[in-house]
């Protein structure tokens, strides 16, 4: 690409470096939901390598590589925020517009960095910051701040080209994103010519696949209950009658056949359920016959631990609770304060004590009723960490479907309810499951193992959805392997990416 084409734009672009960079990083934002604007994230990354060539860029990789980042995370992320305005901790949220997406911003950057430094042929480039950007967001998303997998490359796609995470994983799917993304700065049209072929033959295959395989149903009638709790009132005792009476009032709703089980969303009950014999007995008035309502709330451990838990409550026809299951993975500073003894602040979510972990996922078997592991919130979230995890003999037990409780009441009208979504739909093509969604304020959704929503309530809408569960498909090649095609990718680009580099270097010495 020649750019003296564009060479009153590349002034403007020289005077104003750190703006420049900035807005860059921004664009690409507009490819993730709800906007899906795909160009906007190629034309974010292909500009950004070919401008850092530039002299006044590339004098200082690191600087303006941490802009363009920073301006990546500070629009793709910007409705974290909005947690903290439901307290009116307005004041907090500068700090978290600079913090957050900054300290995320870090990663990347030293990636460029250290390729700038090291690269030096146009596609070795390509190559190498693909793989060292995708491992820094395999490396958010698994183990920094416990895991922060938002703006993964592979979720700006629709649900055809989606359709090779069942094989590779979003992990990977981001990576071929990423390669994408980058190739228009490769100077090779070779390259960006395969580059886009295999993402068409991506996109054939996958609409392939969801225009030939039909879902088989259960037979299972599922009540979805959204009752869209207002945040700030969610929790306040002269609200609760109110709130809970809405949530009975949509449970009671006729049905066109009969019903199976009722589902609440996450923390649709703020109180401590086993403590009130009359809010047992009130929710057994709603229990289908032969069935039972799942209701989400806090839980007090009962062996003298006083140990709080965000929890999943199954009920009978009787009242009684007949399982339970706490919320493992806990968000830092909305569940919990890490680093509570060195941060004057409290948790975002009620209640001065932190919640505790649970002991892990599980599988909730009922009379009647497919097997299936719940997820609470962002759990859903995580690839490959949405099942129960091998015994310890090794032995695989396999769910029929994922249940994934939220609040995203949280965020408000923001992309965060889209971009929740739309992370969920993957995990159910990554493991060939149906994923049932009960969100407080929406988006509450029934999605296919082929990450289908065949049902939806929006955001902030009241009602409830009625439907016949999917039955699940063979495991898919992901749901076996893990991140281990991913892996194979990864190591396959850095050795192309090492030995063009190495090709370079011996031709340059024999030149010169």
């Amino acid at each position: 690409m020649d750019l003296t084409l564009c060479r009153p734009i590349l002034d403007r672009i020289d005077a104003w470096p750190r703006l420049s960079m900035l807005l860059l990083g921004a664009i690409g934002f507009l490819a993730f939901c709800p906007f899906g604007l795909y160009p906007a994230l190629a034309i974010s990354f292909s500009a950004f390598l070919l401008l850092m060539e530039r002299p006044v860029f590339s004098v200082s990789p690191f600087k303006y590589a941490f802009i363009f980042s920073y301006g990546h995370y500070l629009f793709g992320i910007y409705w974290v925020g909005n947690a903290l305005m439901v307290y009116d901790l307005w004041y907090v949220i500068p700090l978290l517009w600079v913090g957050l997406p900054g300290f995320l911003a870090l990663f990347q950057a030293g990636a460029y960095w250290i390729v700038a430094r090291t690269i030096h042929h146009p596609l070795a480039k390509v190559l190498m910051i693909a793989v060292l950007w995708s491992l820094m967001d395999y490396l958010k998303g698994t183990i920094i701040m416990t895991g922060f997998p938002w703006n993964l490359y592979g979720y700006i796609w629709g649900i055809s080209v989606s359709q090779v995470t069942s094989f590779v994983g979003i992990y990977g799917l981001s990576l071929l994103t990423a390669v994408l993304l980058f190739s228009f700065a490769s100077r090779s049209a070779f390259f960006m010519v395969s580059c886009a072929s295999a993402f068409v033959g991506f996109f054939v295959w996958g609409e392939w696949n969801i225009q030939t395989h039909t879902n088989v149903l259960t037979g299972i009638n599922i009540r979805l209950v959204q009752a869209s709790i207002p945040q700030n009132t969610k929790w306040l005792a002269d609200h609760f009658r109110e709130n809970f009476e809405r949530h009975l009032m949509i449970s009671l709703q006729e049905a066109e056949r009969p019903l199976n089980l009722i589902i609440w969303p996450e923390a649709s009950i703020p109180t401590f359920i086993s403590k009130y014999p009359s809010l047992r007995e009130a929710l057994a008035d709603i229990v289908p016959e032969n069935g039972f309502v799942l209701v989400g709330g806090p839980r007090q451990s009962e062996n003298g631990e006083k140990k709080v838990y965000t929890s999943l409550f199954v009920l009978d026809q009787k009242g009684d609770i007949v399982d339970t299951y706490d919320k493992t993975h806990l968000v830092p500073f909305g569940e919990y304060m890490p680093f509570k003894g060195y941060l004057p602040m409290a948790k975002l979510t009620p209640g001065e004590q932190d919640y505790s972990p649970g002991a892990g996922l599980k599988i909730i078997k009922l009379p009647g009723i497919p097997s299936f592991t719940p997820l609470i919130c962002f759990e859903a979230i995580f690839p490959g960490q949405v099942t129960p995890p091998p015994s310890a003999s090794g032995e695989i037990e396999r769910p029929e479907w994922l249940l994934n409780q939220t609040n995203d009441a949280w965020y408000g009208n923001s992309t965060g309810p889209y971009q929740h979504l739309q992370s969920v739909r993957i995990r159910a093509i990554e493991e060939g499951l149906p994923l049932v969604r009960s969100a407080n304020n929406g988006i509450s959704a029934v999605i296919d193992p082929y990450g289908r929503i065949l049902y939806r309530l929006g955001l902030d809408d009241v009602g409830y959805l009625d439907f016949d569960l999917p039955k699940p498909i063979d495991r898919t090649y992901y749901s076996i392997h893990r991140e281990k095609p991913y892996f194979i990718m990864l190591g396959f680009f850095a050795l192309w990416a090492v030995i063009l580099n190495g090709f370079r270097r011996k031709r340059s010495r024999v030149v010169s």
